[in-house]
């Protein structure tokens, strides 16, 4: 998935090397920054990856988002990812997070 904000250009991918999705990872890249979202660690029961939002919520011009990343089918975690908590090293941060479940 490739994303622009202004004239800033983001790729978000899903990698792994098991078809058992297992080994995923899910990867922020912008230019040669990259910062890895989330992993399964090794336990996946239907895991999914979706980004409901993207777009520039605190407008500092970066990219945010909101995603629902799991690795149980029937957990919901949404979390608010913005550019300006983000750590030294990071492309965003944790702003907030609610979780539901099936």
């Amino acid at each position: 998935m490739s994303m622009t904000i202004g004239e800033q250009r983001y790729q978000l991918a899903l990698h792994g090397s098991r078809a058992d999705l297992t080994d995923a990872t899910v990867v922020l890249t912008h230019g040669r920054e990259t910062q890895v979202l989330y992993s399964t660690d090794g336990f996946v029961d239907e895991p999914h990856f979706d980004v409901p939002w993207a777009g520039d919520l605190d407008g500092d011009g970066k990219l945010d988002l909101v995603v629902n990343l799991s690795r149980k089918y029937s957990l919901h975690p949404y979390w608010l990812l913005l550019s300006s908590v983000a750590a030294a090293g990071e492309l965003v941060g944790e702003a907030a997070a609610v979780e539901t479940g099936d």
